[in-house]
């Protein structure tokens, strides 16, 4: 079986053995009320993921959005 997308723990490490990518989160302990629904799901926290091969390179991940 091909797989096409890979973990990014799997990427070649760079010069001196750092990983490929730093992954940060913010703020994705705190759920909030949703103010439709009612009901404690809504996370505003954002995941941000930055690439140590390619300067400037990063994906944020919010709210199911990247």
């Amino acid at each position: 079986m091909d797989r096409r997308l890979k973990p990014v723990t799997d990427d070649c490490k760079t010069r001196g053995g750092l990983p490929a990518w730093v992954l940060r989160k913010h703020n994705t302990d705190d759920n909030f009320l949703d103010p439709k629904s009612g009901k404690c799901n809504v996370n505003h926290g954002t995941v941000v993921l930055r690439s140590l091969w390619w300067p400037g390179a990063y994906l944020f991940y919010n709210k199911g959005r990247i």
